[in-house]
C-alpha cells in the first residue's frame, strides 16, 4: 500500500449488517461557545456587539445535535468530560434541549469546562476565535464498565485516540472519524474507522505530499481500509467515495450558493452529523453528502448550532427546489 501506513484493516466488515437499526453515540471534546457579531472588528479598539449568544461547541457534540434534529428512534449518547462549573451545567442543559442524552458525559470536580470565543465581523465575514481548552485534557473520559459494544454508529473528533480505539475493540458498529487535524496519534486510529471524513487541513497535514489532492487523499484514506472516506472543502464542497460505489472512485460534491450567508461557525460539524444520518438512512455516500451540503445551505443562514439545524422535512424541501443530487 503506498504511504507506509501499514495495511489497514482487513476488509471483511467488523460490525454487523444491522448497524443502520442500532444506537448513535458519540466521544469527544464538548465546550460552551462565546459568540459576539459585530459590524467592525479591529484589533486594540473597542467595537460594539449587535447579537451575543452561547452554544454547545465541540464536533461530536454538534454532530449528535444534528442527527437527533433530523430524526432518530432513540437520543444518541454522548460521551465526554466537562468540569463541575456553570459552563458544565449548561452545556449538560443545552445537549438535553437538543435531544442528546448525555448519561455518559462526567461532571469533573475541580476542573473548568473549555469555553471559545468567537467574533464574527459582518463587514468582511470573517471571523476571529480563541479557544480555552480548560483542564480536563489528562481526565479520562470512559469508565471501565461503559457498554458501546451494541452501538451501531460513533462518531469521534479523533482527539482521543486511546479511548476510540478502546471502544473499537468491542465495536460492532460503524467507528466514524471527523478528521479536524492531523496528529501523531491518527497513525493508529485511522486504520481502525469505517467513515473518514477529513477538513481540508486534515486531509493536506495526513498526507502533506499530496496537500492540494483531495481526491487522492481520499483514496489513500480509503487504502486504509475506511468503506467511506471524504474530504470538506467549505465553499467548495466535499470530495468524497465508497469503496461499494461509482466503482470505488471518489466524486465531488459541490456546496449549494446561498446568498444570505451569516454564520459558518460549526458548518463542518453540522455536515458531518447530517451524512451519518442520511448514511444509516441507507442513502448512497452521494446521496447523503447532497443531502449534509443542504443542511449547512440552511444552517449557515442563522446564527448558532441550534437556531440553524434544519429538520429532515426542511432538507428535503430544499433539495426540491435546489435541483435534487447531482455531483460531478
Amino acid at each position: 500500500m503506498r504511504g507506509g501506513w501499514g495495511e489497514g484493516k482487513e476488509t471483511t466488515p467488523m460490525f454487523k449488517s444491522d448497524w443502520r437499526t442500532r444506537r448513535v453515540a458519540g466521544i469527544g471534546i464538548v465546550g460552551l461557545d462565546h459568540v459576539a457579531v459585530t459590524d467592525r472588528w479591529e484589533r486594540d479598539m473597542k467595537s460594539t456587539a449587535t447579537r451575543y449568544f452561547e452554544q454547545v461547541g465541540g464536533p461530536v457534540p454538534v454532530a449528535l445535535m444534528a442527527m437527533a434534529r433530523l430524526g432518530l428512534d432513540e437520543p444518541p449518547l454522548f460521551v465526554g468530560n466537562i468540569g463541575e462549573d456553570t459552563a458544565g451545567d449548561e452545556v449538560l442543559n443545552v445537549l438535553q434541549e437538543c435531544g442528546v442524552s448525555s448519561e455518559f458525559t462526567r461532571a469533573r470536580a475541580g476542573h473548568r469546562t473549555p469555553h471559545l470565543l468567537v467574533v464574527l465581523d459582518t463587514s468582511d465575514s470573517t471571523r476571529a476565535l480563541a479557544n480555552f481548552p480548560g483542564t480536563l485534557s489528562e481526565e479520562p473520559i470512559l469508565s471501565p464498565w461503559t457498554p458501546f459494544s451494541d452501538t451501531g454508529l460513533m462518531h469521534t473528533d479523533g482527539r482521543e485516540t486511546r479511548w476510540a480505539l478502546r471502544i473499537r475493540e468491542n465495536l460492532r458498529g460503524m467507528l466514524s472519524l471527523d478528521l479536524g487535524s492531523s496528529r501523531p496519534t491518527h497513525r493508529d486510529l485511522l486504520p481502525s474507522c469505517d467513515i473518514i471524513i477529513a477538513s481540508k487541513v486534515g486531509g493536506a497535514g495526513t498526507f502533506p505530499d499530496y496537500a492540494d489532492d483531495p481526491i487522492e487523499q481520499t483514496n489513500r484514506f480509503l487504502e486504509l481500509g475506511a468503506t467511506v472516506a471524504g474530504v470538506t472543502l467549505g465553499a467548495d464542497g466535499v470530495v468524497i467515495g465508497c469503496r461499494d460505489e461509482n466503482g470505488g472512485d471518489p466524486v465531488h460534491v459541490p456546496a449549494f450558493k446561498v446568498e444570505n450567508v451569516v454564520d459558518t461557525c460549526g458548518a463542518g460539524d453540522l455536515f458531518h452529523g447530517a451524512f451519518l444520518w442520511a448514511y444509516r438512512e441507507g442513502k448512497t455516500v452521494i446521496e447523503s453528502a447532497t443531502f449534509a451540503q443542504a443542511a449547512v445551505a440552511l444552517r449557515i443562514q442563522h446564527y448558532g448550532n441550534v437556531a440553524g439545524q434544519p429538520t429532515r422535512e426542511q432538507v428535503e424541501a430544499f433539495l426540491a427546489t435546489h435541483g435534487g443530487f447531482t455531483h460531478r
